[in-house]
Parts: structure tokens; C-alpha cells; sequence
């Protein structure tokens, strides 16, 4: 696990969050903004940081370079890969909008056509199973969708109202339903891959979602991550929330969602300005109902990692 953190360059650990090393050797940006980990060959990374571009490591962050690129220079907000062809990248700039590289970031080509002027781009969401499909999360727009690569991009808000997206998450056994964090409107959900939305809010309604994860392994558990009140859980698929903040700051600001991929009852977050935490979540209920109750769940939130001021 390598978060980025901000002026402190990249930061990893292989014990589950008990100890952090920084592994900066060759940054010359330490203002460490989005990190991405190449899934066929996960010792290769790619790094964004603020107004530095890109830079790529091959031995899992040991080293760095820096990849010449048009967004040298720029701030990347997000980096993301084609789960089925690794060499596509798809990168969000501030003030640019989105580069694509079919070639593990030797050259790029800007993939904001049609896309309005002026916005300010916050998530970017690629479909596991057809990867030509992107969903774009653009504050005063909302929500846009491409069905080719990024070559042209369509409004895709129907039913969010006035709502706007703040962050977006893929069902990847299901990419047609699809979840969307918005300001002041809780969850919404589309189940035709954002042709339409209806809320999912229960007691998220009036909250601004920051950040969503859906757990791989079991999709109808899903997380919320909201700005100054927490993080949700819900094992229905949205239809009900639960809080989850037991030794959570009650203002956590949640910018980041994590479950570990080889077991995720281990649940990481990232706040703003208080570092990391780590969830451990343990199933004490051995009755195998299959609407199971969320008070089966013993939440336990250590600290791994926090910036005190």
C-alpha cells in the first residue's frame, strides 16, 4: 500500500499499516497527488504530483523517474489504468482535463473535446469489463460519460437534479450499476450504466460524498466517505447506511477508501489533515443469512498513520 501525501512525497508499507517508510529516491515533486499500480506487473507505478507531471517507478517505489510528457509541469489529480490492456493510461490534469497514452505513457494525447470549458474535473472512472467506457466526475457539470476511449464525452445526470457528483464507483462483477457521491445529496445509484439515478441516500441525505468504494468480493457492501461527518457502510447495495466512525475525529474528512485486495475486512481511508486509519472488520455472526445484520460487524479503527498538529 503507497499513499501520496501531500509535500511529503510517497510513503509505503508491507505491514498492514503498522510502520510507514518514505520512498522518494528520484522525486524531484514531493507534492505527491495520485498513484496508480500497474496490475499485471505491480512492482511498475506511476506517480502524479502538483505542478511536477508524472514520474514511474519499476521496483515498487524504490526509485523514481521522471516520464517526459506534455504534462510536465502540471498538476495530476488522478491516474488511471486499463485493468485489461495496462499500457492505456488515462490521466486527469487541473485546468486540462484528460490525456490518454496507449503506450505506458510514452506519448499522450488530450481527451477533452467537447468537454465544457472552465470545469474542474474531480474523479475519473474506467469500466473493468468495456474499457472504452469512462465516467467523468466535473464540478458545475456533474457527470459525463465516453463510450469511446475519451475521443468524445455525453452529460449522463439524469435523476441527480441539483445535485452534483462528487465522486463515482463501478460495480466490477455488474459496470452497469454504478454509485455516485454528490454535494449535499448523499449516494445515487444507476443500474443502466448512468443513463438514470435515484437516490441511495437513506441517512446520507443532505451529506456530500467525497470518496466511494464497492468491496470485490462481496458488491452489494459499499463505503462512503463524506466530507466532515465520516464514513458509511452499507451491505444492501445502498438501500440502508450505517456509520462506522468509532475512533474517528466526528468532522473526518474522508478523502480516500481502500480494501485490501487479498482480504477485504481489512479496510483503509485517507482524511485531510489527519492521516491514515485502518478498519478491521470482523464477521461474529455464523448465521449465514444472506440479509445479514449489520450489527454482526465489530468495527475497530487504529491509527497507522496520522500527521498531529
Amino acid at each position: 500500500m503507497q499513499p501520496p501525501t501531500y509535500s511529503k512525497g510517497v510513503f509505503k508499507t508491507i505491514n498492514g499499516g503498522e510502520s510507514w517508510l518514505a520512498i522518494n529516491t528520484g522525486l524531484t515533486n514531493l507534492e505527491a497527488r495520485a498513484i496508480a499500480i500497474d496490475p499485471e506487473t505491480p512492482a511498475r507505478l506511476y506517480l502524479g504530483t502538483y505542478e511536477g507531471g508524472l514520474f514511474k517507478s519499476e521496483n515498487g517505489g524504490e526509485s523514481w523517474s521522471a516520464m517526459m510528457s506534455p504534462l510536465n509541469g502540471k498538476a495530476v489529480l488522478q491516474i488511471v489504468i486499463n485493468p485489461q490492456t495496462p499500457s492505456t493510461l488515462y490521466v486527469l490534469a487541473l485546468d486540462e482535463g484528460v490525456y490518454k497514452s496507449t503506450d505506458g505513457g510514452q506519448t499522450w494525447a488530450l481527451k477533452s473535446a467537447n468537454l465544457p470549458p472552465g470545469f474542474v474535473h474531480l474523479s475519473l472512472a474506467i469500466d473493468p469489463l468495456t474499457p472504452e467506457t469512462l465516467y467523468l466526475v466535473a464540478m458545475g457539470f456533474s457527470l459525463l460519460k465516453s463510450i469511446n476511449g475519451g475521443d468524445t464525452w455525453a452529460p449522463s445526470n439524469t435523476g441527480l437534479g441539483v445535485h452534483a457528483a462528487m465522486s463515482i464507483a463501478i460495480d466490477p462483477e455488474e459496470p452497469s450499476t454504478l454509485y455516485a457521491g454528490t454535494m449535499s445529496g448523499g449516494v445515487y445509484k444507476s443500474e443502466d450504466s448512468g443513463a438514470t439515478w435515484t437516490s441511495a441516500s437513506a441517512i446520507l441525505t443532505g451529506k456530500s460524498i467525497r470518496s466511494l468504494a464497492i468491496d470485490a468480493k462481496m458488491t452489494s457492501t459499499l463505503y462512503a466517505g463524506s466530507d466532515n461527518s465520516g464514513i458509511y457502510m452499507s451491505l444492501d447495495a445502498g438501500a440502508t447506511w450505517q456509520e462506522i466512525n468509532e475512533g474517528l475525529e466526528a468532522t473526518a474528512n474522508i478523502t480516500s477508501i481502500l480494501l485490501e485486495p487479498k482480504n477485504s475486512a481489512n479496510l483503509y481511508i485517507g482524511t485531510m489533515d489527519h492521516g491514515a486509519f485502518k478498519a478491521v472488520l470482523e464477521v461474529v455472526d455464523p448465521d449465514p443469512d444472506p440479509d445479514p445484520d449489520p450489527e454482526a460487524f465489530v468495527i475497530n479503527f487504529p491509527i497507522v498513520l496520522r500527521d498531529e498538529k
